[in-house]
């Protein structure tokens, strides 16, 4: 999609600005499109959509179990890599596991 960009001195007239520029409005080949990346309040909002809170997100990070990039302060977080970590936990839910939980049990007398 070309879209329009005037330059030159500005015609006050309501005439034909003085020269167009035609350019490009989308710099990148629809081939080479650039990963989406989120910030941990960015993807709360636009990945997870409410669906975790940002304690649990951030202690995930910080556990090293969310793959992410640290510049700094800022923690970057592709949209790729949340997906594949997403399937990823996905699939650990589904595996038959012997019984993982302890059942406790009483005396059986009550009180």
């Amino acid at each position: 999609m070309k879209r329009k960009l005037e330059y030159g001195p500005r015609n006050y007239d309501n005439e034909a600005p003085a020269k167009l520029l035609e350019c490009d409005a989308n710099p990148v080949a629809e081939d080479e499109k650039l990963p989406r990346m989120f910030t941990v309040k960015t993807a709360l909002a636009n990945y997870f959509q409410g669906t975790i809170g940002e304690t649990k997100l951030r202690e995930a990070i910080r556990k090293g179990e969310v793959p992410h990039i640290r510049i700094g302060a800022k923690i970057i977080l592709r949209e790729d890599a949340l997906n594949a970590w997403m399937e990823e936990q996905e699939k650990q839910s589904t595996q038959r596991r012997d019984f993982p939980y302890v059942v406790l049990k009483g005396s059986g007398k009550r009180r």
